[in-house]
């Protein structure tokens, strides 16, 4: 019950700011869980003594949120070329996105959200990015997170 009331206020918190502040408000929450990111990114990986820097590392730093937020993911695709390791996950079932819901948190709630994760990839490797393509909370079939690290 613990998370589902953090992601219930976390929402109620989160559309305060938009319909307060619009979208300076939400930047600013980004920035925010971005930098929260960084920091719990950083502790993540001296405290598990984590040394690698690449996509795996990722993996490893958020796995324990997966099982927190009660994702389920659906399937992984590592792509590598030359010049580049692209991990793409598809979530099929997000906690989240449910509780959002139930309190009309703002359509931008998983861009908030990951934030943190882009924060975390930094944290690991400056030139690794993380995005979301495909957002259950807006409506597609599944959450398309993307990580991408330049070689």
């Amino acid at each position: 019950m613990l998370i589902e009331g953090w992601t219930t206020t976390l929402g109620i918190l989160i559309r305060a700011i938009s319909d307060r502040y619009g979208g300076e408000g939400l930047d600013l929450a980004k920035k925010a869980f971005k930098e929260l990111g960084k920091v719990a990114g950083s502790e993540g990986l001296k405290n598990l003594k984590i040394k690698d820097r690449g996509i795996e590392a990722f993996v490893q730093l958020m796995e324990p949120w997966n099982l927190v937020f009660k994702i389920k993911i659906k399937s992984k695709e590592l792509i590598e070329s030359s010049n580049r390791v692209i991990l793409i996950i598809r979530v099929s079932d997000c906690l989240l996105a449910k509780y959002w819901k139930a309190v009309n948190a703002p359509p931008e709630m998983c861009d908030v959200w990951y934030s943190f994760d882009q924060g975390v990839a930094e944290a690991i490797h400056p030139k690794m990015k993380f995005r979301i393509t495909k957002s259950l909370y807006k409506g597609d079939e599944y959450c398309e997170r993307v990580i991408e690290l330049e070689k």
